[in-house]
Order: structure tokens, then sequence, then C-alpha cells
């Protein structure tokens, strides 16, 4: 059957989610949704979902807006000037969760001569 995991929703929930928990019932059917089948995600993809407000939903859509490329994926994700791939909220959220200042950016820098 699986395991199920309870979250809560940060430190000041856990009281409250250990409550509900007590409070559910115990008979001895219960109908639950099945899980979710698995998805294999490439390094990239775990990654990124691992960015606040981002999640496994949103990854497909942001790796094909940078063409598959990592750091150019982080430049949408961080750039609140650019039409990114995630609203304007969520790339906030990511830009105080990387520490970055108002004037600090992230930049995929070409060097040497050959720009190709």
């Amino acid at each position: 059957m699986g395991v199920f995991v309870t979250y809560c929703g940060g430190d000041s929930d856990l009281e409250a989610a250990v409550e509900r928990l007590g409070r559910r019932k115990r008979s001895e059917t219960m109908d639950i949704l099945p899980p979710r089948p698995p998805a294999i995600v490439s390094p990239q993809a775990a990654f990124l979902a691992a960015l606040p407000g981002i999640g496994t939903e949103r990854v497909s859509a942001i790796l094909q807006w940078a063409g598959g490329n990592l750091a150019h994926a982080l430049w949408g994700l961080t750039d609140t000037e650019v039409d990114g791939p995630v609203p304007i909220g969520a790339r906030r959220r990511i830009r105080r969760f990387m520490g970055l200042k108002a004037n600090e950016e992230l930049t995929v820098m070409v060097k040497g001569e050959n720009h190709e």
C-alpha cells in the first residue's frame, strides 16, 4: 500500500498537525486516494524543484523555457525584469532564498573570444 507523508505548515503548526493526526478516524477501512506514480527526474530538474515555489509541477516548463540549460534557468528564476518562466512573486521568493540583494543578479558570462 505504501507510506503517506503528512506535512505541517511550519514549526508553529507542529502541535496542531499532531492533534489533527490524533483526531482522525481509526476505522478498519478508509477511503484514500492512490499515491501519484513516481516520476524520474534529471539532476537538473531535482535541483530546480527544490527551490521555493517551484516543485516538480513547474520544472518541465522551466527547463523548456531555458533550452535545457540549468544556468539559464537560474538566471530566469532570479531576474525580475525578464519575462521569466514563473510569476514575479515566485522569482522574488527564490531571490530571497538565494540571498540576492536588490542590486545583485545572476548572469551567464562568456569567456574568451570564441562565443559559441
